[in-house]
């Protein structure tokens, strides 16, 4: 990547946002925070203004809310005013941080990204909707974007997820959950494989939209075994509490273009987790 590029994060406070600022920092990337009310466009105008037009955006910021209003508000609305003030300047650079929830079920097996997007979660929706004005403004403007759809994120530093809930409660209440039957599969992925996804694409000119995912994936019951086998802890099963039933991802496309490779497993990271 060029040393004279001005690389912007949104959401920089959060979990991916905070764990990829200091990755890129050990990489000798300077990234600078873009960090306003992104739901107000004139906030957003001021913001660039002051900071300097960003060569690369990435865009991280966002919200995971039962509240539909909010999650318009912090993603859609947001990513819509970022594209606005960014598309008057030329060339700028746009990678997007999305989920796999914008498929919908997937299935048992792994799902490329020319996989139908039929989203049956608000999360999911709205995602695909941010995407959705994404491709509008790469095809009526000089911007050009990346889209990052992720699984089920762990890693230090989260405080959601199933990763993140079966840990805490499997040491703390000696029991784990699994709202179903448990054989809804889900693919994962580790912050700081997102993060070297992220520096692949700094240091390339890779556009388009690409799965971010472990190559292997778990369906609950035989993911809650490992938990089970390292905390011995008691499983329950309660009733499916969202629509979304599996999200199994394939990332070869990515790894084809970049030869990025995930270096964590979930499995793996569970056993020696302490």
């Amino acid at each position: 990547m060029a040393n004279e590029q001005l690389v912007g994060l949104t959401g920089g406070r959060g979990f991916i946002g905070g764990t990829l600022k200091k990755y890129l920092s050990e990489k000798g990337v300077s990234v600078v925070d873009y960090d306003c009310e992104l739901s107000n466009f004139s906030d957003v105008e001021s913001m660039i203004l002051k900071l300097g037009v960003p060569d690369i955006m990435i865009h991280l910021a966002g919200r995971f809310s039962d509240d539909e209003y909010e999650l318009l508000r912090d993603n859609l609305f947001a990513t819509r005013n970022l594209l606005e003030v960014l598309s008057q300047y030329d060339g700028v650079r746009f990678v997007f941080g999305s989920t796999g929830a914008v498929y919908g079920n997937s299935g048992q097996s792994p799902i490329i990204e020319s996989h139908a997007c039929r989203p049956n979660t608000s999360y999911g929706r709205v995602k695909f909707w941010c995407e959705k004005v994404i491709n509008h403004y790469e095809k009526s403007t000089t911007l050009s974007a990346t889209i990052l759809r992720f699984p089920s994120v762990y890693g230090p530093g989260n405080s959601k997820g199933v990763i993140y809930h079966w840990l805490h409660s499997s040491q703390n209440d000696y029991k784990i959950i699994i709202n179903g039957d448990g054989l809804q599969s889900r693919s994962f992925v580790h912050v700081t494989d997102i993060c070297s996804a992220i520096f692949k694409i700094l240091s390339s000119d890779i556009k388009g939209t690409f799965n971010i995912s472990e190559d292997k994936y778990y369906n609950l019951e035989a993911l809650s075994s490992i938990f089970i086998k390292n905390f011995n802890c008691e499983l329950i099963y309660k009733d499916a509490d969202n629509d979304l039933e599996s999200m199994v991802l394939d990332s070869s496309l990515f790894i084809k273009k970049t030869s990025w490779l995930p270096s964590y497993d979930v499995g793996l990271y569970v056993e020696a987790y302490k």
